[in-house]
């Protein structure tokens, strides 16, 4: 869904939206367009969709020349997630709390390696209907 928005775009010739880890939250909203991209206008066109919730706007944005495609000419998804935001393309992102896009830098946080999120792992709580059959 949200690759379907991002791609009316003007400047996207292709889109791929994955996530990518977050020392944080887990996980953060990541695309890759393909073409030409513009800060302000793209920020403009985020607010312009009304089928974009606020919690699906892209964090992160990697503009390339040429998305990068398998041996059966298929958008390589494994590698733009693999590459996340440590890649020589260069990547805009949104701070928490902004809703511009900047150039991520090598000194800002989310360009930094950290633990994963932590986690605590299934619930011991047992919901009903869900118990294995004892007959």
């Amino acid at each position: 869904m949200i690759e379907n928005i991002l791609a009316r775009y003007e400047g996207a010739g292709a889109v791929a939206v994955y996530a990518v880890p977050d020392p944080v939250t887990g996980d953060q909203v990541m695309a890759t367009l393909a073409g030409s991209f513009d800060a302000s206008g793209f920020t403009a066109f985020l607010s312009a969709q009304p089928d974009l919730g606020t919690k699906m706007a892209p964090r992160f944005v990697r503009v390339v020349d040429r998305m990068p495609v398998t041996a059966t000419n298929k958008i390589h998804r494994a590698l733009l997630r693999r590459e996340g935001v440590h890649c020589e393309d260069p990547v805009w992102w949104r701070p928490p709390g902004e809703t511009t896009y900047r150039p991520l830098t090598r000194a800002d946080p989310h360009n930094m390696e950290g633990p994963p999120a932590p986690t605590r792992g299934p619930s011991g709580v047992r919901r009903q209907g869900l118990e294995p059959r004892t007959r």
